[in-house]
């Protein structure tokens, strides 16, 4: 069976709703975010071509996108990220992700994850890293839940679950669906 990475995305932090709290270069931050999304992803995927599992191993590396929602404050804001796991048994991997939440929630989150593979395609995430936002960056946890659906030529395709811890803050609901590729 292979076993794929599930992607992680993170909540965003409340107070960038309010206007005290965002700068005035929000346009520049937009295109700093999605230079680091592509050199991550470019960095993460060009060594990966040159990898190649042995036949009947399944693979070591996958790589995935989420695009999703989070949802904060009574509100639901769109959510993309990449992730990267490394498994070094069948049941437990490790990687890292970056999500970027929108409109009034705009917060990045940069974070190390563990996953933990108990059972056929099911994944149980927990993450630590930081979240920027305008205000600021803060200390996040998360804990997330997905199943992961395997396609054909490696693909994946993982409806997930995940909440967001902020000091001070409420928490966070991050859904959405993950499509990846073993390597």
């Amino acid at each position: 069976m292979n076993h794929k990475l599930c992607l992680i995305y993170r909540g965003v932090d409340s107070r960038a709703k309010h206007p005290q709290f965002i700068g005035g270069s929000e346009g520049n931050r937009g295109m700093t975010v999605t230079a680091g999304l592509l050199l991550l992803c470019a960095s993460l995927l060009l060594p990966m071509t040159c990898l190649a599992s042995e036949e009947g191993q399944g693979h070591r590396h996958h790589v995935a996108v989420f695009v999703g929602a989070t949802h904060a404050e009574g509100t639901d804001e769109p959510t993309v990220g990449v992730d990267y796991e490394y498994l070094l048994t069948p049941k437990i991997g490790v990687g890292a992700l970056v999500d970027h939440a929108g409109g009034d929630l705009d917060a990045t989150i940069v974070a190390g994850a563990l996953f933990f593979h108990p059972h056929k395609g099911l994944i149980v995430i927990a993450a630590a890293g930081n979240e920027n936002t305008d205000h600021g960056d803060e200390f996040l946890a998360r804990a997330g839940i997905g199943y992961e659906f395997e396609l054909k030529g490696d693909w994946t395709l993982t409806p997930q679950l995940n909440f967001d811890f902020v000091k001070d803050e409420e928490t966070k609901e991050v859904y959405g669906i993950g499509i990846g590729k073993g390597f």
